[in-house]
């Protein structure tokens, strides 16, 4: 496990621990089969999606904010390295 896989992994793992002391029982949205297919990260944000029970299903979100670091580790997996460009 790569040092940005085991940052992501930890952070999720936060979120959904967050989202757990807020509403006991938390499930996959979406029609997902597992939280961690609930996550989506926005700029320097990532959230964890989510529905509960009891409410009729109702979404929710819980978020971290990411380090910049992370943010440019996600994108550099993610997007040709080529495509990549930094300005100041």
């Amino acid at each position: 496990m790569s040092t940005g896989t085991a940052f992501s992994s930890g952070i999720q793992n936060s979120l959904i621990e967050k989202a757990a002391r807020i509403h006991k029982v938390v499930l996959p949205c979406g029609g997902h089969s597992s939280l961690y297919d609930c996550f989506t990260v926005e700029g320097n944000v990532m959230y964890l999606w989510y529905n509960t029970r009891g409410d009729n299903n109702t979404t929710h979100t819980v978020f971290e904010y990411l380090s910049w670091f992370f943010v440019l580790f996600f994108l550099n997996k993610n997007i040709n390295k080529s495509k990549l460009v930094l300005e100041n």
